[in-house]
């Protein structure tokens, strides 16, 4: 049974970059390229903005924070519930599958007439149930290593992006303590340093954030690989399945033994 893999990637690969840094846009352009900045009492306009600028910049990483972590809580809850409903479904068409398969095999016992027969079917009964047992074990060993692997990834993924956000973070708060005490000594050039450095914390995330697009194809490959092997799982219990029955019909077949 295939499972989407598509609300995962969707939702765990939300991008703090193109969420936060276009809202940081209004401290890196405080002071347009083409505009020096004006003083006011050895003070520039940048300088006298500074203070508002550091708020709005803390409130959005603040914010942006939150969503990306009550997005996470979203993919959780709908990878938990995806999983239940699949393994809920499975169950069910298992439970289905059995009693139709209990009343085949009734069928069949009745269906037997020699001693030699009987122990035919029941040895037919037996192979088929085996094979059954064993190729629902591999299966849901084979869901259960996807799943393992994919939340190990997801894992990794999110443990990546933390870094990159605190990365980012930590970059921005620099960058306003710099300004900050720039104002104080060198204020003609703080909006243009200040610009530079949110520039470079930009481009640094921007570059790192290109692993994102790696997720998907890997939990892709992983969805490959398990349902190759319930592929062969399958195929293993079908040849099982066929030898048995053959045999079978060759006993039911034979009426040379007598009736006891």
């Amino acid at each position: 049974m295939k499972q989407s893999f598509k609300h995962t990637t969707s939702l765990v690969g939300l991008s703090f970059a193109i969420a936060l840094v276009p809202t940081l846009s209004f401290a890196i352009e405080a002071q347009p390229d083409n505009q020096q900045p004006t003083t006011t009492g050895g003070q520039s306009s940048f300088c006298r903005s500074l203070s508002d600028i550091t708020t709005k910049t803390s409130g959005e990483i603040s914010s942006r924070s939150g969503k990306l972590s009550s997005t996470r809580d979203t993919a959780d809850k709908e990878r938990s519930s995806n999983r239940s409903s699949v393994d809920a479904k499975l169950m069910a068409d298992r439970k289905t599958w059995e009693t139709k398969r209990d009343e085949n095999f009734s069928k069949l016992e009745s269906l037997a007439k020699t001693p030699g027969q009987k122990a035919a079917v029941a040895t037919y009964v037996k192979t088929i149930k085996n094979a059954i047992e064993t190729r629902q074990m591999a299966n849901d060993k084979a869901r259960t290593q996807y799943r393992t692997a994919v939340d190990a990834l997801i894992a990794a993924h999110r443990s990546a992006v933390d870094t990159r956000v605190a990365t980012f973070t930590n970059s921005v708060k620099t960058a306003v303590a710099t300004a900050k005490a720039s104002c104080a000594t060198n204020p003609q050039t703080t909006a243009e340093t200040f610009r530079a450095s949110l520039k470079q914390a930009r481009e640094t995330f921007s570059a790192a954030k290109q692993e994102d697009a790696k997720l998907g194809p890997q939990i892709k490959a992983l969805a490959t690989t398990r349902d190759a092997a319930i592929k062969a799982n399958n195929e293993t219990m079908k040849q099982t399945v066929e030898a048995a029955r053959t045999v079978l019909k060759t006993a039911l077949k034979d009426t040379s033994d007598t009736q006891n």
